[in-house]
């Protein structure tokens, strides 16, 4: 009896270590003990019974009970569970044991989790003070905003799943942000910048992480604020006085600079004059470029390709580039000049014009001022019949370059009413609303061929981001703009059609809607509602009909049509209107066009996009000079999407 009581103290300890064993593996998702658990619950199960039978035993003293009892005690101690018990405990150690190991190195991997996502959350912390100086100087980074907004969610989800212990999941999201924001230590690649008329600064070396592309893009693009200086605006007020009888045309000139931190700016004012013979030069190459022009791109659309569409702009902050095209070096239309020598090129004379144009025009301080200061510029003059966005300058190295090449550049135009109150354009987290109006006469079969180019290119390189409403031929009747104009629900407004000109009185111009419908600027200036930006690809009606022949620019020629309409808009609220000067119906209107709203969406300014947009063509295809037949009125320095300031 003695002995029995030894034995099952002995199995009591065993089953009691086992215990021990067992219940950590029981609440381990690695392993599965429930067979071991219920093996175990039936030891414990005899030892109880064996213990009842002793303790029952000790207050009986009847020899043959008494010695049955040992008997069954015996038999208990002795069943076939019992044999398993070295085996099992073995067998649970080592499932212990591996169990302990992978938690250790469960818990080293969260250790690591944890570092990472504390690094995670550092890396965009730096990211979000870059942007946030990048606000301060209003830079066009609304996809590296869109990019950031993307990288804290995914860091969000992580950080929810480490929380939850979804180890899988956060496994997930930590590949995600490696790709995403990359290496953990060192700096982002340097980026180095050719000269402030490159639309594309090359990396130094290939980013390793998105992250470090977009701060190599922040750097470049806050680089490209400083050193051009978009957000400062000169004013050239430019005034014609009627001749004076003698054949001299005199302008006042002034300029006013702009303000700097801590200081005004200045008005400098001067004179300049023009004889008649000079200012005649300048109307005879302006029309001479503008008629070749339209000759030009006649030839060049008979050996041209279909033009290729731009890609993804969320690759890079330059706009997309232009197609290469092999044009033809021999197609100068005008007579050989006296001795035989044969007529300058195209792009030589539109130099040959800014050069003269800007030399006998801006006074020499305001040249000298030019030359040695960044900003953009606003012209606001009374002489309509020069395009005084190609005057042409010498940089300080020496190369000559256009001023609307050089820097942002637009015109104010002059009023009779004053203009709406100004307001910010609100476009921040919804999508921007475009209104394509296509050829209302259907006599303009390229004109509808550039709205088409230009809804598709828009719709592949921004679809998620943008609505379109496409006016085709009869659609676009004053019923139709009447109802858009009011509501106010439109971001972006592109006409290509018909434009007039009244002269007498520029409020009575305006667009030929379907049917010969007029919809005059007086009419656009009191409808308009909202900040819209719009674009008119206009020709005078009535005199490009069937465009077979090509136009005569010298009858045709737009300024006074697209001065008279873009005051209506701008006047009427608009935040910028683009007019052309003269007509360009082709692949290269729909590629500047495209590549314009794309540079806008993206956040630039609206001048740094109009020359960037002309910087695209002009660097591939100086000639045709479709680059310089477009003009922006209005603030050269707003920006159809806001930099949003936090």
């Amino acid at each position: 009896m003695a002995q029995l009581a030894v034995d099952l103290e002995r199995r009591r300890q065993e089953c009691a270590q086992l215990r021990q064993v067992l219940t950590p593996l029981l609440t381990s998702d690695e392993v599965v003990v429930t067979g071991e658990a219920d093996w175990l619950g039936r030891l414990d199960t005899v030892l109880e019974g064996a213990f009842a039978r002793l303790h029952a035993l000790s207050s009986d003293t009847t020899p043959a009970v008494a010695e049955d009892s040992l008997d069954e005690i015996q038999k208990l101690l002795e069943g076939s569970d019992w044999d398993l018990m070295d085996r099992n405990r073995s067998r649970l150690e080592r499932m212990k044991a591996a169990v302990e190991a992978s938690q250790q190195a469960r818990a080293a991997r969260w250790r690591q989790f944890e570092q990472q996502l504390a690094v995670f959350d550092q890396r965009i912390t730096e990211l979000d003070q870059r942007l946030a100086q990048a606000r301060e100087i209003e830079a066009p980074i609304w996809q590296e905003e869109e990019r950031l907004r993307k990288w804290r969610d995914q860091y969000a989800n992580a950080r929810r799943a480490f929380t939850e212990q979804r180890e899988r999941d956060l496994q997930s999201e930590i590949v995600n942000l490696v790709q995403a924001l990359g290496p953990m230590e060192g700096q982002p690649a340097a980026v180095e910048t050719s000269g402030v008329q490159n639309a594309v600064a090359p990396a130094a070396s290939p980013p390793q992480s998105e992250a470090d592309k977009v701060l190599a893009f922040l750097n470049q693009k806050m680089q490209e604020e400083e050193t051009l200086q978009h957000s400062r605006r000169a004013e050239l007020l430019l005034l014609r006085y009627p001749p004076d009888g003698r054949g001299r045309h005199q302008y006042e000139v002034l300029l006013r600079t702009p303000s700097d931190r801590g200081g005004q700016g200045v008005n400098i004012q001067d004179s300049s004059t023009l004889v008649e013979q000079d200012r005649l030069t300048f109307l005879r190459l302006i029309n001479r470029i503008a008629s070749k022009d339209s000759q030009v791109r006649g030839l060049l659309a008979e050996q041209a390709t279909p033009a290729t569409t731009p890609t993804d702009s969320s690759a890079a902050p330059a706009p997309p580039s232009a197609p290469t095209l092999e044009a033809p070096r021999d197609f100068d239309l005008d007579p050989p000049m006296m001795g035989g020598r044969p007529a300058p090129s195209l792009a030589e004379q539109v130099i040959d014009l800014g050069d003269q144009m800007y030399r006998l025009s801006i006074p020499e301080a305001m040249q000298t001022y030019f030359r040695e200061n960044r900003c953009s510029i606003t012209v606001t003059t009374n002489d309509l019949e020069l395009p005084w966005e190609l005057m042409a300058y010498k940089l300080k190295d020496g190369k000559t370059t256009f001023l609307c090449l050089d820097r942002a550049i637009a015109r104010m135009p002059m009023g009779r009413a004053f203009p709406r109150s100004f307001t910010r354009p609100t476009i921040t987290d919804r999508k921007v609303r475009f209104l394509l109006i296509a050829d209302p006469m259907a006599d303009l079969p390229k004109a509808a061929d550039e709205v088409d180019i230009l809804e598709k290119n828009l719709r592949q390189l921004w679809g998620d981001r943008i609505e379109i409403t496409t006016l085709r031929k009869g659609e676009a009747t004053g019923e139709a703009l009447n109802r858009l104009l009011r509501g106010g629900t439109v971001d972006v407004i592109h006409y290509a059609g018909h434009a007039f000109f009244d002269e007498k009185d520029s409020d009575l111009s305006g667009l030929v809607l379907h049917d010969r419908e007029l919809f005059l600027a007086q009419k656009i200036r009191r409808l308009l509602e909202g900040r819209p930006l719009v674009f008119l690809n206009a020709c005078e009606s009535g005199l490009a009909r069937n465009e077979a022949p090509p136009q005569d620019a010298a009858l045709s020629y737009l300024q006074r049509p697209a001065e008279g309409l873009a005051s209506a808009f701008i006047y009427g609220g608009a935040i910028g209107c683009i007019g052309s000067l003269w007509p360009v119906y082709d692949r290269y209107a729909a590629q500047f066009a495209t590549t314009f709203y794309d540079l806008v969406l993206q956040g630039y300014r609206l001048g740094e996009a109009m020359r960037r947009a002309r910087l695209d063509i002009y660097a591939t295809n100086p000639e045709p000079v479709t680059w310089a037949a477009y003009v922006l009125y209005g603030d050269p320095t707003l920006q159809l999407i806001p930099t949003r300031r936090r």
